[in-house]
């Protein structure tokens, strides 16, 4: 399931292609436990939900941070609870009933709208999001947050978290590919021989090799 700027979101099924949401497709997951349950944004957070593979669908109502998110609104689905999906607008908001119902989980105003929000895969109490260049964390669901920013100024353009160390996070930028082993204390740039070009994501391998992808305009590289 993906969506794209102008065309919507579409989703394959058998091999098929449906169309199931207009307007400009943006962030989109398949429940991990429920391949007919599916989320998908249009711009600026619009949120909507099918249950049945994208036959049909349902908006969802997000009553806290307003009605607008940034342009891509981050949403994630919980690695562990399949019914807890995560939105963030000037705010990190939660629901655990996939949808139904909200609660604000951060406290962190910056004046404009949340870019990137990552949950840990292994530990759903580790939460990363980031406003521009400003990185924050919560270990414990989003009752206390931290601002763990490494030492550059240029925008984050997306987070990943580790799949087995919630501590360990790599981030692209226009400034190159940052990680951390050790929660954000220290940062170091791996950037190493890549080419000097803007990065749009860095996500670790699933495979046990902590080897990382980075993409960025032309390529990707490993």
């Amino acid at each position: 399931s993906g969506g794209s700027q102008d065309n919507g979101t579409g989703t394959l099924v058998n091999g098929v292609w449906y169309d199931w949401v207009g307007a400009d497709g943006m962030e989109t997951f398949i429940d991990w436990s429920d391949e007919d349950v599916i989320y998908t944004n249009i711009q600026f957070g619009g949120l909507y939900k099918s249950i049945d593979g994208g036959q049909t669908t349902v908006g969802i109502t997000q009553t806290q941070g307003g009605d607008q998110g940034s342009w891509v609104t981050p949403t994630e689905q919980d690695p562990l609870n399949p019914n807890t999906i995560y939105q963030a607008k000037a705010e990190v908001y939660k629901s655990t009933n996939g949808g139904g119902s909200w609660t604000t989980i951060s406290a962190l105003a910056q004046g404009f709208n949340c870019h990137e929000l990552e949950i840990a895969p292994s530990n759903n109490q580790y939460i990363y999001a980031s406003w521009d260049n400003k990185l924050f964390r919560t270990t414990d669901g989003g009752l206390n947050w931290n601002m763990i920013s490494p030492g550059y100024t240029n925008r984050i353009n997306y987070i990943d978290v580790h799949p087995t160390d919630p501590d360990r996070v790599v981030l692209a930028s226009s400034a190159g590919i940052y990680e951390t082993t050790n929660g954000g204390s220290n940062w170091v740039d791996i950037s190493n021989n890549l080419p000097n070009i803007t990065y749009f994501c860095a996500i670790y391998a699933n495979d046990g090799s902590s080897g990382i992808y980075a993409g960025g305009r032309p390529g990707i590289y490993y």
